[in-house]
């Protein structure tokens, strides 16, 4: 072993050393225990006066590099320790929120092909000492673009807006529509409620587009993009432009149980267990809500009330016919 991995090694049984005598409550280390019971300082035919020489060296090393060795005077002896106070980190907190975003963001990674980046972060954060236990997640629904968009569509719309190419690709409004062949200069990628939007100048229509890249295939780069992006927040614009196309509406409702993840993610307390949904789809909400009817009961609107009651007459018109 090289000069240089023997220092190290011994500069390292000198701080387990401290770190042992600390959580055994031990009032301090003398430099005789130190030299008798430290591997790395007695050794045959090395003094003591020596190894008390090196042992004082390496104390002022660890101090130089952080490690607060206190040190006492006691009828005449020298004890060392660590001063605790200084060298325990704080201990690693996250609020509600941090919490439930980063367990989230490990769950969803978990069964999908985006479970490598998940996996990444999550070694990063339980090296500061932070455990699984610590980060529980609420229930999720596992319907959500997330978990569904291929990684090789996403990290091919990554790259093309980073390298500004214009794509062109297939997009498939609904299930049961045929796929369209689409043109596009990408500006960037935004999540709204679960759901992942592509958006860009659309060069069929000749005007700002946003697609859901759950329903985007074969994506192809055949050129250098001409439209610069929009001085518009993309996100304001996928949120105007679902405005456009469909009915939003804020709901309140009164709910005492612990499903109905869909509403309760995104769902803003007023107290007594009443909740308010603010500028969601009027139709999801009436499907959503008349599932999880009677343990969950809006308020408010009026007619998404009526909605909702129409909506569970025509189911139990169903089941008794």
């Amino acid at each position: 072993m090289s000069e240089e991995n023997k220092e190290s090694e011994r500069l390292v049984n000198l701080l387990f050393a401290f770190i042992d005598a600390d959580e055994k409550k031990n009032s301090g280390l003398s430099l005789d225990w130190i030299v008798d019971n430290v591997s790395g300082y007695a050794a045959k035919g090395i003094q003591k006066s020596s190894a008390k020489k090196k042992l004082r060296r390496d104390i002022k090393h660890l101090k130089l590099v952080g490690v607060p060795i206190k040190e006492q005077h006691s009828g005449g002896d020298l004890t060392l320790r660590l001063d605790q106070e200084h060298y325990a980190l704080a201990p690693v907190a996250f609020s509600p929120e941090e919490a439930t975003v980063l367990a989230l963001a490990g769950d969803l990674g978990q069964s999908t092909q985006l479970a490598g980046f998940t996996r990444s972060g999550w070694v990063k954060i339980a090296a500061s000492g932070v455990s699984r236990e610590e980060l529980s997640a609420p229930a999720l629904a596992q319907s959500n673009d997330i978990n569904q968009i291929p990684l090789k569509v996403l990290t091919q719309l990554l790259r093309a807006h980073e390298q500004g190419s214009r794509i062109r690709f297939h997009y498939q409004a609904s299930p049961t529509s045929p796929p369209v062949l689409r043109t596009m200069d990408p500006w960037g990628v935004v999540l709204h409620r679960s759901r992942i939007y592509l958006v860009g100048f659309d060069i069929d229509r000749e005007e700002p587009r946003s697609f859901r890249i759950q329903r985007v295939s074969d994506v192809a780069e055949i050129g250098p993009a001409s439209h610069q992006p929009s001085k518009q927040n993309l996100q304001v614009y996928v949120e105007e432009s679902l405005r456009r196309h469909k009915e939003l509406v804020d709901i309140c409702f009164r709910y005492r149980g612990t499903g109905a993840v869909e509403f309760m993610r995104i769902a803003q307390p007023r107290g007594n267990h009443r909740f308010i949904l603010r500028g969601v789809d009027r139709d999801w909400a009436v499907r959503l809500a008349a599932g999880y009817a009677p343990d969950l009961v809006v308020e408010s609107p009026p007619d998404v009330v009526a909605a909702i009651k129409d909506l569970l007459q025509v189911g139990e018109s169903d089941a008794c016919s």
